[in-house]
């Protein structure tokens, strides 16, 4: 997911890793906003508000990096 991370940096985010954010698994769901924390593509805004409420601490940890990489 490192790679994955440096590959969405500062790039629209991929609409296949978005819907990947749905997934039931949080480390799943942890590692998809771990990869897409650097990209900072507003639309993102929604599901990031989304995420921070997430049953998992570690979901909401990455969301709150994609909230701080928003433009």
């Amino acid at each position: 997911f490192e790679s994955l991370r440096h590959l969405c940096r500062n790039r629209p985010a991929e609409p296949a890793l978005v819907k990947v954010l749905d997934a039931e698994c949080a480390q799943v769901r942890m590692r998809t906003a771990y990869a897409l924390s650097e990209c900072g593509d507003d639309s993102l805004a929604p599901t990031v508000a989304r995420l921070l409420t997430d049953s998992d601490a570690t979901v909401r940890q990455n969301a709150a990096n994609m909230a701080a990489n928003l433009s």
